[in-house]
């Protein structure tokens, strides 16, 4: 473990100061309060119908390329805001479109925002950074701001994601011969939002239960100047993409004044 790190993770929080103060130390927050109970039981019915519907639909047969690399076998359900309206309000939660603006330089778009789960047997993936493939070494800013709303507990048995708090400040990747570097489980409660920046070293965990799964729903911002994860141009809905959400739009590349993304030299709208 490189000498200059340890192994501290911050409180939960309702404070969005605290946050931003733990986000700049540690490279997490955890922030409790945001969703209420009836919210989230709504949003985690959501993810296990969607999940389901694409297990019967085969769209589940395909790993995510990560995960098959990684050796860990979860499901990953793409696309939410084309899935239900709902998913579109909390791509533009006002608290994490207020974290992006404090630590995120320029305009921003969302790179990806689906649901993971990691149910009972799945293992670990080596510790990664969500920035790592951009040139090295990283600035004293991250390129992008990774939100983790958590569906159910995040415990060390499911799996809860691991990091290596303060590893955001090495500006660079974890090597191979880093891959083992101890690390930390992110423990928190069903309903809160993890925030972490795109620095940081961290890793899926192993989910060691027999019967319990932990689900989460994931939104991943970065500089406008990145490709992002999901196409928003190809996948996006329709009824989304006509819906005059100007603020999701714009984040997902349409209709911005960006000179990036265009068709003809227009926005794509």
């Amino acid at each position: 473990m490189p000498a200059t790190l340890e192994m501290t993770l911050p409180q939960p929080t309702s404070s969005i100061e605290q946050a931003e103060k733990d986000i700049a130390e540690h490279g997490v927050a955890i922030i409790s309060g945001l969703l209420s109970p009836a919210e989230l039981k709504v949003l985690s019915d959501l993810v296990n119908s969607e999940a389901e519907g694409d297990r019967r639909a085969g769209r589940a047969d395909e790993p995510y390329f990560a995960d098959t690399l990684f050796g860990a076998p979860t499901q990953r359900v793409w696309d939410l805001p084309s899935r239900n309206q709902l998913f579109c309000e909390l791509a533009v939660h006002p608290t994490v479109l207020g974290l992006i603006e404090k630590f995120v330089e320029g305009p921003v778009r969302l790179s990806t925002f689906s649901a993971n789960i990691t149910r009972p047997g799945s293992t670990e993936m080596p510790l990664h950074a969500d920035q790592g493939t951009n040139p090295q070494p990283w600035g004293p800013k991250p390129h992008g701001l990774n939100f983790i709303w958590c569906m159910d507990d995040f415990t060390e048995e499911t799996g809860a994601t691991r990091m290596v708090p303060g590893s955001h400040k090495l500006g660079r990747s974890a090597t191979i011969e880093e891959w083992e570097t101890p690390s930390v489980a992110i423990e928190a409660p069903a309903g809160s939002l993890i925030v972490m920046e795109s620095r940081v070293w961290h890793k899926t965990g192993s989910n060691t239960t027999k019967d319990r799964q932990r689900s989460a729903i994931l939104g991943y911002y970065t500089m406008e100047c990145f490709m992002p994860n999901e196409n928003w141009w190809v996948c996006l809905s329709p009824l989304v993409r006509t819906s005059g959400q100007t603020k999701l739009l714009q984040l997902m590349g349409f209709g911005s004044d960006s000179p990036l993304g265009r068709t003809y030299g227009r926005p794509a709208v």
